[in-house]
């Protein structure tokens, strides 16, 4: 059944006020959707004497994980934690979660002073792996602590896409030609720069892992009136290497650094972790493994259980359209994984 039906729409519709209902014990409420994607909706809920986001959790066929719990137990860490600049969680009801509102607009062109202060974020959210209940919180989502298991990873992502668009000449010229030569590229790059610093092909130890955001990007920040950032979404937060979140940052798809801000950020990651020789060493050789990795995820969307969650028809302008923009940004970050001084 399409998801837009009237049947779907109405049984939606009275998920959420069954919820709204049962977190603000009032029907008496204003519900605005603000953002949509095909892990999540945000709707803006004005109470009687306050203002909420009412987030509601999608399930995604065949996902072992579990968005909304890692979410929840992150925020309610942070908290205790006393991070300021994050959602509070105040209360959740199946798959909704009630979380403070944050009066903030997404960052289109970032600042200098912008990245400055990701970078604090990125900090200061590490610095709470040192607390005492830190280590009862998993890893994050597909982990790279180890550069065999995290060249697995890839192969295996990259098999999943292979077979999946095999019927597409386009597609599949892509993921056999430029990706893959890119991948066994960079693959025999980072073998070689781990062997040269001396570096373990296998797990790094855990007192050298830190708690990563896990989707950490200007994507997933908010900014107030005031100039502040904060960080929203932690649906893939937990421990992994650092340089993961670190890379993310300069990498993520959903807000493009220029080449300038991407130096610039780097640059200023080089000074703050000037004396963890070996968390640089990693960055260097594991950046361009990471950027095929998410050329791969943008590629995700050519799945089948993906596709049919979003719920559009794969054929005609619509689709062509989609897989233009999909391969451009993974041909982008293909490009970004061999710049010279990246």
């Amino acid at each position: 059944m399409n998801s837009d039906s009237p049947q779907v729409l109405e049984q939606v519709n009275h998920a959420r006020d069954e919820a709204i209902f049962a977190l603000c014990g009032t029907m008496n409420t204003h519900v605005t959707p603000i953002t949509g994607g095909g892990n999540s909706t945000i709707f803006c809920l004005e109470a009687e004497h306050d203002i909420f986001a009412l987030k509601q959790y999608r399930s995604e066929p065949n996902c072992q994980r579990d968005r909304q719990h890692t979410e929840i137990r992150a925020l309610d860490f942070l908290n205790e934690c006393k991070m300021k600049r994050i959602p509070r969680h105040i209360a959740s009801h199946g798959n909704f979660s009630l979380l403070s509102w944050i009066d903030g607009k997404k960052i289109v062109e970032p600042t200098e002073t912008d990245i400055i202060q990701s970078i604090e974020l990125l900090v200061e959210l590490q610095s709470y792996s040192d607390t005492a209940h830190a280590k009862k919180i998993p890893s994050a989502f597909d982990p790279c602590v180890s550069l065999d298991a995290f060249v697995e990873q890839l192969s295996a992502r990259y098999h999943e896409l292979d077979i999946a668009v095999a019927d597409d000449a386009g597609l599949s010229f892509f993921l056999q030609g430029d990706l893959r030569r890119a991948f066994v590229e960079m693959k025999q790059r980072a073998y070689s720069l781990y062997q040269r610093a001396g570096l373990t092909f296998e797990e790094i130890p855990f007192h050298e892992q830190r708690l990563i955001h896990g989707d950490f990007g200007l994507h997933n920040m908010l900014k107030s009136d005031e100039g502040l950032l904060y960080l929203i979404d932690f649906e893939y937060f937990g421990w992994d290497d650092p340089v993961r979140m670190i890379a993310d940052f300069a990498l993520h798809p959903g807000v493009s650094l220029s080449v300038s801000r991407q130096t610039f950020y780097l640059q200023e990651i080089h000074k703050r972790f000037v004396d963890r020789q070996d968390a640089l060493q990693r960055l260097s050789a594991l950046f361009p493994l990471l950027a095929i990795r998410w050329a791969l995820i943008v590629l995700n969307v050519f799945l089948p259980h993906r596709w049919n969650l979003r719920d559009s028809p794969r054929s005609g302008v619509l689709w062509n359209t989609i897989k233009d923009q999909q391969l451009a940004k993974a041909s982008s970050l293909l490009t970004l994984c061999r710049r010279e001084g990246i």
